[in-house]
């Protein structure tokens, strides 16, 4: 079935610890092409996904801790009903909340954007991409978020601190210099 597109849903009800996780994050085109849904249902769940293929949704029901990288060039939509969950995604997505969640765009995932199901939900947002995110509430107001300057680096403790700059000091015009013909002429004054 190389090549073919074929829908495909999983879901995951097990503890973090089982395999399962890692047959579906290393799995490449040839063997799944398209996971059509995964749906994340196991309690307090630490799940990795490193998406070469294509998924077109994850929905997550369950608190858990949900990152997604890949080599795709697809959007995900991800849907979070848990509240709690954090999402870190490396590759573009369109995150749709319903509960409460920390969302952590990173390197990969330009062109991400994220909306928020109702006025309650509170979504924490950390853009760590090259452009902006858009947040999008349950209203329709957009908001841009910028990317995430990163954090400064202290001066090393042996760096050298910058020269203070030179004040320009006017030489008086009250005060006037002689100087002397030739070297001679100072002698034979003496």
């Amino acid at each position: 079935m190389e090549g073919s597109a074929f829908p495909l849903s999983i879901l995951l009800m097990y503890p973090a610890f089982c395999p399962i996780e890692r047959l579906i994050s290393r799995a490449k085109t040839p063997l799944l092409p398209t996971i059509e849904t995964l749906v994340v249902d196991g309690t307090e769940t630490k799940i990795e996904l490193d998406i070469d293929g294509k998924v077109n949704r994850i929905i997550v029901e369950q608190k858990s801790d949900v990152t997604v990288s890949g080599t795709t060039t697809d959007t995900i939509a991800v849907e979070n009903n848990a509240s709690g969950s954090t999402i870190t995604s490396g590759v573009k997505a369109n995150v749709s909340l319903t509960a409460d969640a920390k969302v952590s765009l990173e390197k990969g995932a330009e062109g991400s954007a994220v909306k928020t199901g109702s006025e309650a939900v509170k979504a924490d947002v950390t853009n760590n991409t090259s452009e902006k995110v858009t947040l999008t509430d349950a209203s329709g107001k957009d908001l841009s978020i910028a990317p995430e300057k990163p954090p400064m680096k202290p001066p090393h403790p042996r760096a050298r601190a910058a020269a203070p700059a030179a004040v320009p000091v006017a030489a008086p015009a009250a005060i006037r210099t002689r100087a002397p013909k030739s070297l001679t002429s100072l002698h034979r004054r003496h």
